[in-house]
């Protein structure tokens, strides 16, 4: 989510993309990493490098993404639920400032239409409660199918095979 809510409109599809596939790269490279450690094992090596390896190894993006997250600003949707406007405005300046926007109109057009989807959201969310996708029978079964969609793959051999993929 806020991959997509930093990158510019024309680099946002690609942006959202290349978090999907580097999960898979993720998936691979650890299946990968757990097949080649288990050979350690298997060829009756005492070691703990084995099983500490691969644990260890994924210590290493987590630590960067740690390091660097400090410079990451805010969230510009989080400052104006905030009512932190002028640092909204100033934060999606600076990612979204290019050579050819010199008055900064895409910028402020992008601030606008954040803002006034908020303003839609708040209004939504004032005249509805928690549990109105419940109300309506035709609503229940967009519920059921949402629940049934995030929730069947999970439970799916995928998860299995993945999971048992390393030793």
């Amino acid at each position: 989510m806020y991959q997509a809510e930093v990158s510019t409109p024309e680099s946002r599809g690609f942006m959202v993309s290349m978090h999907g596939i580097m999960f898979a790269v993720g998936y691979s490279l650890s299946a990968w990493i757990g097949f080649g450690c288990y050979f350690l094992s298997a060829s009756g090596s005492p070691s703990s490098f084995a099983w500490r390896f691969p644990l260890a190894f994924q210590i290493v993006p987590a630590l960067l993404l740690l390091v660097v997250s400090r410079w990451l600003p805010f969230s510009p949707r989080w400052l104006l639920q905030q009512g932190r406007e002028e640092e909204a405005h100033e934060v999606i300046k600076r990612l979204h400032r290019t050579n050819d926007d010199q008055h900064e109109l895409i910028s402020s057009r992008e601030f606008y239409q954040m803002k006034k989807q908020m303003e839609l959201d708040r209004s939504i969310r004032s005249k509805t409660g928690a549990f109105e996708i419940f109300a309506t029978a035709p609503n229940r079964k967009r519920a059921w199918v949402c629940i049934s969609l995030t929730s069947r793959p999970q439970t799916s051999t995928n998860s299995v095979i993945n999971r048992s993929a390393s030793p």
